[in-house]
Order: C-alpha cells, then structure tokens, then sequence
C-alpha cells in the first residue's frame, strides 16, 4: 500500500488504542462537550472532519447499493459488488475461471471514512476489533464506484489492510512528506539509481517508522544490490509495523527460500497465504519450498495455483519447474 496518502483522520486515534485505560484517559466522547459547548458542537459536526468516520447505518450510506453498484478492474481480473443485505452493507470480490466463480470473498461494512464531499472509503471491523479497510471507494463528483486510492494496481492489498494507529500518526507528522519520499524512492529505484533511493526510503522511516510499506521497499532495494541480510531485516521490520502485512512474508520467505533456509522459509510463507490465500507467487514459492522439504504433493498443489492464477511473466517459470519433475503443464 501507499501507506501515509491513505492513513485514515487522526480522529480515529481513539478508536484504536490498544489498550482499554487508553482509551478513557485520551478520548473524551463529544457528546459531552455538546451541553456546554451546543454551538461549537453543531458547527464542527457539520465541516467534513466532523463526519469524517462514524458507523455504518441505512441513513449513513448515500452511496448507490442497488444499480450501479458493480464493477470490473482489469488490472486484477477481479469483479467488485456493492450489496445491500437488509439492513447490512456488504462489499464483495470475485474473479471469473472457465465460466464460474473463484476467490469470492464478502465483507461488510461496519464504518465509513470520509465525508462523501470527494469520496468514501469503507472499514470491516474484525470480531477481534481489528478494522480492515475495504478495496472500493464511492467518488462522490463522478457519482461511481471505483477502486480506492493506492488499490488501482494487479496487485493491491484487497482485503488484507489492517488499519492501525501507527498509519494515524503520519497525519501528525506531515503524510504529504512521508508519501513523498516513499514514492520518490520508487521513483529513483526504477531508474536503477539506488543509493538516492535507500536515501529517500531512510528518511521516510526517519519521519515515522512504522510504515510497512516503507519498509518492503527498502528491503527489495537492498536485496536488488546483493545485502541480503539487510534485506531481511528490513522486511522483518515491515512485518512488525504491520504484523497481518502479506507482501512482509511473502519477500521475507522469499529470501529465506534463496538463502537455504528451506524450514523457515516454508512457514513464513504459510503465513503469507493464511493473510491473503490469491498470491500466486507466495504459491509458487511455497511450492518450491514444499519441494525441497520433500513434501512432492503439496508442493505440486501450489504450483499448479500458481500456473493458474499468477501474471503472465510468472507462468512460464513456474511451467518450467513442473515440467523439471514430470509434471504435464501446458
């Protein structure tokens, strides 16, 4: 993910606090104010940062439910369906194979983010308090549903981003600079002009360290210049800013796979698909690990999703090991 541009208003710190006394000692609900304070109250309620996050509710959800409420994104081959379901609304991904459905996930919403003056997003919040953020935003001027930012690309988070107080602290330092300097590293490692990237990525972990996404590139960078323990590390520390960040495990049993380190390869990919089970190159990876641990069948089954699922550019390595121990893959 793009993580600062999309952190969601500070207002949600309280929401998230992870500890029960936090939440009296640094929150005090507004409604309390509202007695002494009535004109100050109405008035804030009724800016956008006033109605920037509230629970889902029918008279809360302007948003269209019940027509045009479907969409395909080409880029990740997958469908998205906003539904109403009774009094609950649900966001819904599937994608299509020989004519029928796979990867159907459904959640619903439980929170709105935004004021709806340019945008929404969506949150599912967990059974255990976790919020997620939904993959589909409503763009109020063009009256459409569209991807949210940072999920326009084949491979996005979909339903996987945990959002977490360490992304609400960015709108306290300054998003804009973090995002900045994250993309500008991007921007600089594409061009292959890596040591201005380390740069760029460094000093956005200086402004906050907690940005996974920071993190997985500087790990990728450093991996692409040969430092391979430094790479771990740095994709050690994406999983720890964000410890259900799929892409943190899929690179770091990635490296581990390279290195040899076969056992521990093969868990931290496990985990990987246990967060988000579409990857086809955690799958492929998997499956090598599988592999090498002697595991033939299992090694076999993810190979072969892999084959299935994974780009293009992909496919023709995975054939290639399949067919390397007598596997037909056409």
């Amino acid at each position: 993910m793009t993580v600062p541009g999309e952190c969601l208003p500070a207002i949600l710190v309280w929401f998230l606090a992870s500890a029960p006394p936090a939440f009296a000692q640094d929150y005090v609900d507004p409604v309390t104010c509202k007695p002494c304070h009535q004109r100050l109250y109405d008035e804030y309620a009724a800016t956008p940062l006033g109605r920037s996050f509230y629970s889902a509710g029918p008279k809360s959800l302007l948003e269209d439910w019940d027509v045009n409420n479907k969409f395909y994104h080409a880029p990740s081959e997958s469908y998205f369906e906003m539904l109403r379901r009774g009094e609950s609304f649900n966001i819904r991904r599937y994608q299509v194979e020989g004519g029928r459905e796979v990867n159907s996930l459904e959640l619903r919403v439980t929170h709105i983010m935004g004021s709806g003056t340019r945008a929404r997003s969506y949150l599912h919040q967990t059974p255990e308090g976790r919020l997620i953020e939904l993959p589909v935003s409503w763009y109020s001027q063009e009256q459409r549903w569209a991807m949210a930012p940072g999920y326009d690309r084949p491979k996005h988070a979909g339903f996987t981003r945990t959002v977490n107080h360490k992304c609400l602290r960015a709108l306290e330092l300054d998003p804009a600079l973090v995002q900045a300097e994250n993309k500008l590293g991007n921007l600089l490692a594409e061009s292959a002009r890596t040591d201005e990237a380390l740069k760029h990525y460094r000093r956005a972990l200086e402004l906050d360290a907690g940005f996974a996404d920071v993190h997985l590139n500087l790990g990728l960078t450093l991996r692409g210049l040969g430092d391979l323990p430094a790479a771990e590390e740095a994709f050690r520390q994406a999983i720890k800013a964000d410890p259900l960040y799929a892409p943190g495990y899929r690179d770091l049993g990635s490296l581990l796979l390279v290195q040899g380190k076969i056992d521990a390869a093969s868990s931290v990919l496990e985990r990987s698909l246990a967060i988000d089970p579409a990857d086809a190159k955690t799958h492929n990876n998997l499956g090598l690990a599988l592999l090498a641990l002697g595991k033939r069948e299992e090694g076999i089954g993810h190979l072969r999703f892999a084959l299935r699922h994974g780009a293009e550019s992909d496919r023709e390595l995975t054939r290639r090991t399949l067919q390397s121990i007598g596997i037909e893959a056409p």
